[in-house]
């Protein structure tokens, strides 16, 4: 991958291999990454697990005392992987990418900068991994304390090729069961799927599309996505400073997504939808856009060569992978 225009912060620590890489892509106040770095930090103690964090703070021209108390005290406590800043502002999934593709862990454990594990999150994550051989593992997303909990999305691929509130109520309160697609605030993937299954894809600009691409990316590529619902994450969801849905790069990243997972069929059929839903027509009258055509044809463009790949090393087709998830009992 490419790398952007980096700013002198950069530090990698030894090429060790150990049990967890924590990857943390950051953009905003300092104290978000801290706090999720230092709940990472509480959460592994006296497990036994080695780790290290692999930082990728994005989107700010010049470093901050408090970003450089927090490269230090990461050095200091020897749990360093790699952390630099980026002048560019990333795509969520190109910030987390970056830091992944020399990761000495086992597992790769992803957080959002504004995640908190809650106790025993770590050790249950790995041996959920063992016991089931998995290869990608949701956590359950909590709010507040108190609160409703959330678990797998429902799918709305025919729409927009994205998905709708979560489920509330899990298939088993108990054990890992298998879903089609989840949040990305918190998960945990084996390093060696990640690699074979290339990550995430470089192309998404801005909010949005990661996520139903890689889920399900993995099942076409014959890997198995679950979720724990034991497995618990707090997620803050403060008011965001960028605009999520309705934006040029939000349908773009939808057109791509069906792109390369379903094909040219199903980049059709989202964008027919698209065309048609008058909810996504009214809310896009709001906000400087380009023609939706137009987003499908640059995404149809960006896109193809990726989609022929994976069309290449899929084991099953689209529509095929729905037919198996309904005979599975695999919720969507």
């Amino acid at each position: 991958m490419k790398i952007p225009n980096l700013i002198p912060m950069q530090s990698v620590g030894a090429a060790k291999p150990c049990d967890i890489s924590v990857i943390i892509a950051h953009r905003g106040p300092e104290m978000g990454l801290w706090f999720t770095m230092e709940s990472c930090m509480m959460g592994l103690e006296k497990t036994g697990l080695t780790y290290e964090f692999r930082i990728c703070a994005n989107g700010e021209e010049t470093i901050s005392d408090d970003m450089r108390r927090i490269q230090h005290w990461t050095e200091q406590e020897g749990h360093i992987g790699e952390f630099f800043h980026s002048v560019q502002p990333l795509a969520p999934p190109t910030a987390r990418q970056m830091v992944t593709e020399h990761a000495n862990g086992k597992y790769l454990f992803f957080f959002d900068n504004h995640c908190l594990p809650t106790p025993g999150y770590f050790l249950r994550g790995v041996q959920s991994m063992e016991k089931y051989n998995i290869d990608f593992l949701h956590s359950t997303t909590k709010f507040f304390s108190g609160e409703g909990t959330d678990y797998e999305y429902k799918l709305s691929l025919k729409r927009d090729f994205w998905t709708l509130e979560p489920y509330k109520k899990p298939l088993d309160p108990e054990n890992p069961y298998r879903i089609a697609c989840a949040g990305h605030g918190g998960f945990v993937v084996r390093n060696s799927a990640w690699k074979e299954c290339r990550g995430y894809w470089e192309g998404f600009e801005g909010y949005g599309g990661e996520e139903t691409y890689t889920d399900l990316k993995f099942w076409l590529f014959g890997k198995q996505v679950w979720l724990d619902p034991l497995m618990i994450h707090k997620h803050w969801a403060g008011k965001r400073e960028y605009t999520r849905h309705f934006t040029d790069d939000f349908f773009r990243n939808m057109y791509m997504a069906a792109n390369c997972i379903g094909g040219e069929a199903w980049l059709a059929r989202v964008f027919s939808s698209t065309m048609k839903c008058s909810r996504f027509v009214n809310k896009r009258e709001l906000i400087k856009i380009k023609p939706l055509y137009d987003l499908m044809v640059e995404a149809q463009k960006k896109s193809q060569s990726h989609s022929e790949w994976i069309a290449s090393r899929r084991t099953k087709t689209l529509d095929e992978l729905l037919v198996w998830f309904d005979e599975n009992g695999i919720r969507r």
